[in-house]
């Protein structure tokens, strides 16, 4: 399929209106009937003294309740839940252009993108959900990695690793990650030794710095206790495999 300028330029401007659209037409309406919010909960805990992982029970890793408290704490007050609506909406339209533009660069990444958000953003809830945050920056990972031009000047393989350690500190069905990126980074004949071992402290240095704060907080075990329980083989092959097969 060839693209006319038209064409081309037409997609793009649907997609570039495809966020706006959606915070203004359907992040002030709807009622959440699963679970939303239960993110939220545990960010306010947070910001009302509570430790995570001692005072929390929470079986995840930490970045969405970290990064969920960050947004209660800057957002007004009156804006907490219509602002986490719009954060929601923004990020899959984020990471719907870069998969897009990692997988097609060409005028063709705008159809994708635009099909991509639309079909994404249905599945789930408007709301922090350690899901998407996993998802969008395990895609910034590997923009940062093809296509940042920051990959030119080495810093964006570091920010790339570090992306990638962050998408694993979302949910336990990114731990894959690591093993994935080993192996691409060994299939990557493009990049240079420096740049694979930049990634490698990106990433090296974000998890060393969680399990830093762990042993200082003295709550290693704790963490380790409560989210051991989804990060058995078992939880993997039926969430990862027979979860999709029953779809």
């Amino acid at each position: 399929m060839n693209l006319s300028t038209f064409e081309s330029n037409g997609w793009k401007w649907f997609f570039w209106s495809l966020f706006p659209l959606y915070a203004l037409c359907y992040a002030p309406y709807g009622v959440n009937e699963t679970d939303g919010g239960f993110i939220t909960g545990l960010a306010w805990q947070l910001l009302s003294g509570k430790v995570l992982y001692q005072d929390i029970v929470y079986i995840r890793p930490p970045i969405p309740v970290f990064l969920r408290a960050l947004e209660l704490k800057l957002l007004p007050e009156y804006y907490a839940v219509l602002g986490e609506r719009w954060i929601f909406y923004l990020k899959v339209w984020l990471y719907s252009y870069m998969a897009a533009r990692l997988l097609m660069p060409n005028p063709k990444k705008w159809i994708l993108a635009t099909i991509g958000f639309i079909v994404s953003v249905h599945c789930y809830p408007a709301m922090a959900w350690h899901t998407v945050d996993g998802i969008f920056f395990a895609v910034l990972s590997a923009y940062l990695w093809f296509c940042s031009p920051l990959r030119y000047q080495g810093l964006g393989f570091w920010l790339a690793g570090s992306a990638a350690a962050i998408s694993m500190l979302c949910k336990q069905s990114f731990y894959p990650l690591l093993p994935f990126f080993g192996v691409a980074m060994y299939l990557d004949h493009q990049s240079t030794g420096r740049q694979k071992l930049l990634f490698a402290g990106g990433v090296a240095s974000a998890l060393a710095l969680w399990w830093v704060y762990l042993a200082q907080a003295g709550l290693s075990a704790m963490y380790m206790s409560l989210t051991a329980g989804s990060t058995t083989t078992g939880q993997a092959v039926q969430h990862g495999l027979f979860d999709y097969w029953m779809i």
